[in-house]
């Protein structure tokens, strides 16, 4: 029986299946962002062109070189952070000479983003109320059907999240409330956040939404940060309440959070890693190459080549292994600091919205730097011994003694209930790993087709499914 279940596992869907599932996915934010992405980027790269070009001098005005793209993308940032585009252009034009300027775009852009990068994105409004201009009418109409499109799938899946429950709406905010304003509430939160796993296909991280993304993507680091404010309220702190006191305590901590945290060293294991298997590839080349030797002379030289591999390799495998226990410590300061990191970047996007015109310094990690870059002597003919560990192995070592020690420190420390007959109710830093979910799980709950779609393909619920 279980053999048969496991069998159908991976068959296809059926006829009823596939169009439900193809009907409920026809207005997916990602298909829909895509081709807004289309309209609406021409649509603004014509008009920051316009707007440079109207502020430059007029010696100066003329064919923009490709590194524009990059400056089109910081005067979006500054568009999303509330600031006018055309005014961040002037004042970065007037700010310095552009006397000996040899790429416009290229000087003008990081001018630009001088003034950009510490901005957060202000709260998104919704789609139908950013439609471009376009000069083309049925364009302009088409961008705006989208946007409506999009605004309606982004409510319901909010609707959906009350309704089906899904694990990553209920790990950020928690269970539906009862009360319908709270619902409400909750429902709106929802959509901000499972809008931005739908559009980036974020749907695969644990938090919810996943780490803050790069600069070089204003409308997914704007949609993040509006996912991210919205799970930020379920914290058991609402820096929308605080005081500016407290948001700068909150603020401050994100360098002590980050000062004892183990160097990353993953680009370090993958050398080794690599460096590993050639040897291992080498020792086995020069095997055949001894063996395949026609005069004695080149089959000892390739001989001593093998035993030179095969003797690095052990250092390798050591090395490696060294590696591999700090990245495990990376991984338990990233659950233990994950909330307490996430609060100070809350703190820090509530006091720049409260302070727009006050210079506020980025948040920057106080983590210390990985181990400098390694260098193993690689096998030769006349290297008859494994190589030496590194110097950076010892200064990793000692590294990790300083993190062990502050882990076992936080490990000791509990919460303790309000009630002193009680006890305690846990660690107050628990980095323990998540249980790992059963290998067969139940179907997940699918969005409803959208109203048009209902109507233009007189698609309806087969009984069994209606009545369930």
């Amino acid at each position: 029986m279980l053999a048969d279940c496991l069998d159908r596992e991976a068959s296809e869907d059926s006829a009823t299946e596939y169009q439900r599932n193809s009907l409920a996915r026809a207005d997916h934010l990602g298909l829909l962002h895509a081709r807004w992405a289309d309209q609406a980027k021409t649509a603004d790269r014509d008009r920051y062109h316009r707007i440079v070009q109207d502020a430059l001098p007029e010696e100066w005005r003329g064919q923009l070189s490709a590194q524009a793209t990059w400056l089109y993308r910081t005067m979006k940032a500054a568009e999303l952070a509330g600031l006018d585009a055309a005014e961040v252009t002037q004042t970065a034009i007037r700010s310095r000479s552009l006397e000996g300027t040899r790429d416009v775009a290229s000087v003008l852009d990081a001018r630009m983003r001088a003034m950009v990068e510490p901005l957060v994105p202000l709260p998104l409004s919704p789609w139908s109320e950013r439609v471009p201009e376009i000069a083309d009418p049925e364009r302009q109409e088409y961008v705006r059907r989208l946007a409506e499109a999009m605004d309606q799938r982004t409510e319901r899946i909010g609707e959906h999240a009350v309704q089906a429950q899904p694990d990553w709406a209920l790990r950020a905010l928690g269970s539906v409330p009862e009360d319908p304003g709270e619902r409400l509430d909750w429902q709106q939160r929802a959509s901000a956040i499972g809008a931005y796993r739908e559009l980036y296909g974020a749907g695969d991280q644990a938090d919810s939404i996943g780490p803050e993304p790069a600069g070089s993507s204003p409308e997914q680091r704007a949609a993040w940060h509006a996912g991210f404010a919205a799970l930020t309220r379920t914290d058991t702190v609402d820096v929308r309440t605080l005081p500016e006191a407290s948001l700068w305590h909150m603020r401050d901590s994100y360098k002590a959070e980050t000062e004892w945290a183990p160097p990353h060293v993953g680009r370090q294991l993958r050398g080794v890693r690599l460096a590993a298997e050639d040897a291992s590839q080498l020792a086995i080349r020069s095997q055949a190459e001894a063996a395949a030797a026609t005069d004695a002379e080149t089959a000892e030289r390739h001989t001593r080549m093998a035993a030179s591999a095969e003797a690095l390799q052990p250092a390798y495998r050591r090395i490696e292994a060294r590696l591999e226990e700090a990245m495990d410590d990376r991984r338990a300061w990233e659950q233990i600091t994950a909330g307490p990191r996430r609060l100070a970047v809350a703190a820090d996007s509530e006091l720049r919205r409260r302070n727009p015109d006050k210079p506020i310094e980025p948040l920057r990690s106080a983590e210390p730097r990985p181990p400098e870059d390694y260098e193993i002597t690689k096998p030769q003919p006349e290297a008859g011994r494994p190589a030496e560990t590194p110097e950076w192995a010892t200064q990793l070592a000692e590294q990790r003694r300083a993190f062990q020690e502050k882990l076992a420190g936080r490990q000791n420390v509990m919460v303790r209930d309000e009630d002193p007959d009680y006890g305690f109710l846990g660690q107050a830093w628990p980095w323990q790993e998540r249980d790992p979910d059963a290998i067969l799980q139940p179907p997940k709950p699918e969005l409803q087709p959208c109203a048009g779609i209902r109507r233009l393909t007189g698609y309806e619920l087969p009984e069994r499914e209606a009545g369930s």
